[in-house]
């Protein structure tokens, strides 16, 4: 046990540098937002993919390529840069296969409508 000494000096800490408020950092902060908007990307695409009903939902690819890019302009602040990258570009690839199909799948009953209403049988047959 110490023994008590009202003359004893307490022991000299050096001081901490502390840095000056309103200091701009010079590097930016790893935050989670990037890695937030690769799994909201990547649950889109899942979603959109699923839930193209004709005439409900066919404007549901332009989601996920809007939000794969979001998430490819934000993956650098992410805590995993490179899995926010993969899923944005996973969002953006199948974004845009997915948005190339419709379009191809559109054109398709295009192109067999108007061959239908161009058979002379067809024409006899609404006569």
């Amino acid at each position: 046990m110490a023994i008590y000494d009202p003359g004893q000096q307490p022991s000299w800490n050096p001081p901490v540098d502390q840095p000056a408020p309103g200091a701009a950092q010079s590097e930016p902060q790893l935050t989670t937002s990037g890695d937030r908007w690769a799994i909201a990307a990547l649950a889109i695409v899942g979603t959109s993919l699923i839930s193209c009903i004709p005439g409900l939902n066919c404007l549901a690819p332009l989601v996920p390529l809007i939000v794969g890019i979001v998430t490819l302009t934000k993956a650098k602040t992410a805590v995993d840069p490179s899995r926010a990258r993969l899923y944005g570009w996973l969002a953006v690839g199948l974004g845009s296969l997915f948005l190339l199909a419709l379009i191809s799948i559109i054109a398709l009953y295009g192109t067999i409508f108007a061959a239908l209403m161009r058979d002379p049988r067809f024409q006899q047959q609404l006569r």
